[in-house]
């Protein structure tokens, strides 16, 4: 018997009726998109879309948070973190990811969220980059209280949206779940890159991309990594929680041609911000807001290469 299969022996006996056998589900309440799978000092990290005391979506979203030395066994901790009252995730702690900064100090990087009418959450955006949305959304981070706690108990706020506003004048329905895509110093990058969820309204869902030289500050808009423009009714409006991950090389007469394993994707175009992938396959993924598609389709898994996009 391997270590890995013991592992799994061992946990059988604590697996409680009607709940899930190894998959990571909360005490109580709510539970939706995982966010920020990290692993540090010796342990893995899930977080994830957490209302502890509802099993019905709803603002004031928290990110559940736990730890496992074996991906069989967890052990859930307190919510990393949770709404502020009157600051800029007053209202939810949305979707996002977590790296480690350019010390080794993990990050959450996450879209803070508080509603239009709630007015002890601060003023409104300018109007030139004020959505219109029922809620306004802004860029927030937090780090580990303690960062030689392996576990990462404890997390503490960054003060201030290290992305401040959201592009002027595109007519955007939605800016939110940031994804760390490239690090300085990967593959030659002299910067971060990431991704963001979005989509043109009335028209089609589309991914902005962003680099900066430092993870909290200056980022700048580089384009879009893709969009669906003219597809929204079948591809949806807004393209929520983006995900890009590189795969391993493909033979290359298939990498030649391009390779797209679900159609929709044809669809999808791309901008220069995504040239640098050359012929280098990715996986892509985005969740379809669900109030903004109108054929009943939710989630979208491309395995892609850059001439697909």
């Amino acid at each position: 018997m391997t270590a890995g299969s013991q592992s799994v022996a061992k946990a059988r006996p604590a697996i409680k009726q009607d709940r899930p056998s190894f998959h990571i589900a909360p005490p109580k309440g709510w539970l939706n998109d995982p966010n920020g799978p990290l692993f540090y000092a010796g342990y893995y990290h899930m977080f994830y879309q957490h209302i502890p005391e509802s099993c019905i979506w709803s603002f004031g979203l928290v990110w559940g948070h736990a730890v496992s030395r074996d991906l069989v066994t967890w052990e859930h901790l307190p919510p990393a973190i949770v709404p502020t009252p009157g600051g800029l995730d007053a209202d939810g702690c949305f979707s996002g990811c977590a790296t480690l900064d350019e010390h080794g100090v993990p990050t959450i990087l996450y879209t803070g969220v508080r509603l239009r009418s709630n007015g002890a959450a601060g003023p409104l955006p300018p109007v030139e980059t004020d959505l219109q949305l029922p809620f306004i959304e802004s860029q927030c981070a937090a780090r580990p209280v303690d960062p030689s706690d392996p576990k990462l108990t404890h997390w503490t706020k960054i003060e201030y949206p290290w992305m401040a506003l959201p592009p002027a004048h595109w007519g955007l329905g939605g800016w939110r779940d940031p994804y760390i895509i490239s690090r300085p110093g990967a593959d030659g990058s002299g910067c971060w890159s990431l991704i963001i969820g979005s989509g043109v309204k009335d028209n089609g869902g589309t991914v902005l991309v962003y680099k900066s030289k430092e993870l909290l500050d200056g980022w700048q808009l580089h384009g879009e990594l893709c969009h669906g423009r003219g597809e929204g009714s079948t591809t949806g409006f807004i393209w929520e929680c983006p995900l890009l991950t590189k795969l391993p090389a493909l033979p290359a007469h298939i990498a030649r041609g391009g390779v797209v394993s679900h159609g929709n994707a044809s669809r999808a175009s791309t901008s220069e911000s995504g040239d640098d992938m050359a012929d280098t396959p990715h996986f892509f993924c985005i969740s379809v807001s669900a109030d903004t598609l109108c054929s009943g389709q939710m989630d979208y898994g491309y395995r892609i290469t850059n001439r697909a996009l």
